[in-house]
């Protein structure tokens, strides 16, 4: 049986005039201060309704995470100043370990250059903006999130295949190999209307892709 609550489609929404993206969304909070991880904590809560929060204290542990527990996150907060490694360092260090995740660098100083060219994406100083501007930026750049199931339906089999590497590439928000952009979201294809119809019946798909013109009794 279908949980539609359990599967929530990405997308902006309006609830109670706030703004949120909706979806299975993991995040994780890099910070050494007990209370910035707990007001950014607050805020990605209102943000994600549904997403999976991490925490990390330290640039170590979020690579401990990532590396010997094979955690996978959508979208990494990282701050700068952490002991012995900094948010620069742990970000380069991700990177050359293939993380794909949309990794936003947070400082109360100015270091948006040095976290963009360690491979961040966006750069936030402290005080972070209003969620309004937050989640503007994070609707630019954030791919729906991993785990997504896609099915495509085309009769042409050169179709299905560039469709699919055009979805994986797109998969992510930062993509470093397709070995990995292949492991983000679960991509199935059906050469005809017949074969997808008890699929679509007894499986959740969070997006699916259909060419109208189909051979056979039914169309797209």
């Amino acid at each position: 049986k279908k949980k539609i609550n359990d599967r929530v489609p990405t997308s902006s929404r309006i609830i109670s005039n706030d703004e949120c993206l909706f979806g299975k969304f993991r995040i994780l909070i890099v910070d050494d201060d007990r209370m910035s991880r707990k007001m950014l904590r607050r805020r990605c809560s209102r943000l994600f309704p549904h997403g999976i929060l991490d925490e990390a204290q330290s640039g170590e542990q979020c690579l401990e995470y990532i590396k010997d527990q094979h955690k996978f996150y959508d979208v990494i907060f990282m701050d700068q100043h952490m002991g012995e490694l900094n948010g620069d360092e742990t970000i380069r260090e991700m990177r050359d370990l293939n993380v794909d995740s949309l990794i936003i660098g947070i400082s109360a100083n100015s270091k948006e250059e040095l976290h963009m060219s360690a491979g961040a994406e966006d750069f936030f100083q402290k005080p972070i903006p209003s969620d309004g501007i937050v989640l503007q930026r994070l609707i630019a750049q954030l791919p729906p999130p991993a785990e997504w199931r896609v099915l495509i339906l085309d009769d042409v089999k050169l179709n299905v295949y560039f469709m699919k590497r055009k979805l994986q590439k797109v998969s992510s928000a930062h993509f470093t190999t397709m070995e990995v952009a292949e492991s983000r979201w679960s991509i199935s294809s059906c050469l005809d209307a017949e074969e997808a119809m008890p699929l679509i019946r007894n499986e959740w798909f969070d997006l699916i892709i259909l060419d109208h013109h189909l051979e056979g009794t039914l169309s797209g």
